[in-house]
């Protein structure tokens, strides 16, 4: 028994690093295909000779989670020095042009894995290199030169995340429903209150960010506020009107008792308020002459972005399994299988990648081999 149990032990190491090393693989080869799925959706930076951030953005950060060393400069951080660019090759259309739709996109990808087992090491090498390599077909940019529209992501956040929205200049009550609109569940604080028609001044978030960039949906925001200044009578508080639709920003102007004229005075009602700019200088909530006038500039009014879901991986899956992971994620779309009819066969690749967010209405097809 004692010269079994050092045996034993030594298999069970063994196969947790067996276990480890096939996790990495197919933390890798997910990595990969995220990469070429971009660089399939979007190969007009690199046929133009640059690169791609949002490709460095979406593979570093898939890798940043797995079990495998990525960082293959050791410099702290898995970034572009560290993944490979994708690679182009001529399937379709101008042979002289490899970036067209219908040609094909290469990307490999390579992590180090660390053993368990010192005698693992020794024999294969510790690290040992781990890579992976996926192939798509092009699908957005030109065919023959001719631009065509490709489904883009509306920002370049990865499931799980949203866009910081830019709240300084606000009102805190405009503020909060900017921070919800922006797809946030954290905690906004101040809570609702007698804050609520101060200036937002300073927006701080845990982690740091700056707008635009993409946190954690979780994520909780703090803003500081500046109260309205104390005025001497006629003078009246310049009301915050940014953020507001210009309806909403000519009614809070008049709510406020000015008499000064609104501009533009009509029209644009849906549109929201960017600046505003007093006949005065006076800014929000400062004190001015009830007969200031006021000019705003204003957008068109963003539509709220729609819904997602979070696709699963059901490669290995019968048809029947893959469409029920599918729909148990609220997908809406139409699932198709290439053959069709063939229910005991197993899905071998899928059109919408696992782990990444689409449209709840994104359609999945899936090819099926026989297994």
């Amino acid at each position: 028994m004692a010269l079994i149990l050092p045996i034993l032990v030594l298999f069970l190491l063994l196969a947790i690093d067996f276990g480890r090393v096939f996790f990495g693989w197919v933390a890798v080869q997910n990595a990969s295909r995220i990469g070429a799925n971009q660089a399939a959706r979007n190969p007009d930076p690199w046929s133009a000779g640059a690169t791609d951030a949002l490709y460095y953005l979406r593979v570093s950060k898939d890798l940043a989670g797995i079990n495998c060393d990525a960082d293959l400069d050791g410099d702290g951080d898995i970034d572009a020095d560290d993944l490979a660019d994708p690679v182009f090759t001529n399937n379709a259309g101008d042979p002289s042009d490899a970036y067209e739709i219908g040609d094909h996109v290469s990307v490999t990808l390579e992590c180090g894995m660390s053993f368990v087992t010192p005698l693992v090491g020794l024999i294969v090498g510790s690290p040992m290199p781990i890579t992976a390599a996926s192939t798509f077909t092009i699908f957005g940019g030109e065919i023959n030169g001719v631009p065509v529209a490709a489904e883009t992501p509306t920002t370049p956040c990865l499931a799980g995340e949203r866009q910081v929205p830019q709240l300084v200049g606000l009102s805190v009550a405009t503020a909060r429903q900017e921070w919800a609109r922006a797809g946030f569940f954290g905690m906004f604080d101040p809570a609702p209150g007698f804050e609520d028609a101060n200036l937002v001044i300073t927006q701080t978030t845990a982690p740091s960010s700056s707008p635009g960039d993409c946190l954690s949906d979780s994520t909780s925001v703090t803003v500081t506020h500046q109260e309205p200044e104390d005025c001497t009578a006629p003078e009246i508080n310049v009301p915050i009107l940014r953020g507001l639709t210009v309806a909403d920003a000519r009614d809070a102007w008049t709510d406020a008792t000015f008499i000064g004229d609104f501009n533009p005075a009509a029209g644009n009602d849906a549109d929201i308020v960017e600046t505003q700019t007093t006949s005065s200088g006076a800014q929000p909530l400062e004190c001015a002459d009830p007969a200031t006038s006021v000019t705003v500039t204003f957008t068109p009014a963003t539509p709220p972005p729609p819904p997602t879901c979070e696709m699963e991986q059901v490669l290995g899956d019968t048809p029947a399994a893959a469409e029920a992971e599918y729909r148990s994620k609220s997908f809406t779309g139409a699932f198709t299988t290439r053959p069709s009819n063939k229910p005991s066969w197993k899905v071998k690749s899928q059109s919408l990648i696992g782990g990444q967010s689409y449209p709840c209405s994104a359609s999945l097809e899936v090819d099926l081999e026989n297994k």
